[in-house]
């Protein structure tokens, strides 16, 4: 999948690529990966959500976490997404 052409900015793809590796991010993750605000992190965020890309997991301001739509299908039906 080409990140670029689905109108991605680099922020987005370095947290996508981080999310494949490791499962899941955290808004806090993601603000440290690129250095950026938390309010700049929550629109990428939500941006990601919005295209479909990542969902949205967790309660709280600190329990939420964005994991791959694949990811939240296989643990939902007990499979080992890796």
């Amino acid at each position: 999948m080409d990140l670029e052409r689905l109108g991605l900015n680099k922020r987005q793809i370095k947290a996508m690529d981080d999310v494949i590796k490791k499962g899941s991010i955290s808004n806090k993750e993601y603000t440290s990966l690129n250095n950026i605000s938390r309010k700049t992190a929550t629109i990428d965020l939500t941006q990601l959500v919005t295209k479909g890309l990542l969902i949205r997991v967790g309660e709280g301001k600190r329990g939420i976490r964005y994991i791959l739509p694949n990811y939240a299908k296989n643990t939902q039906n007990g499979d080992d997404p890796f």
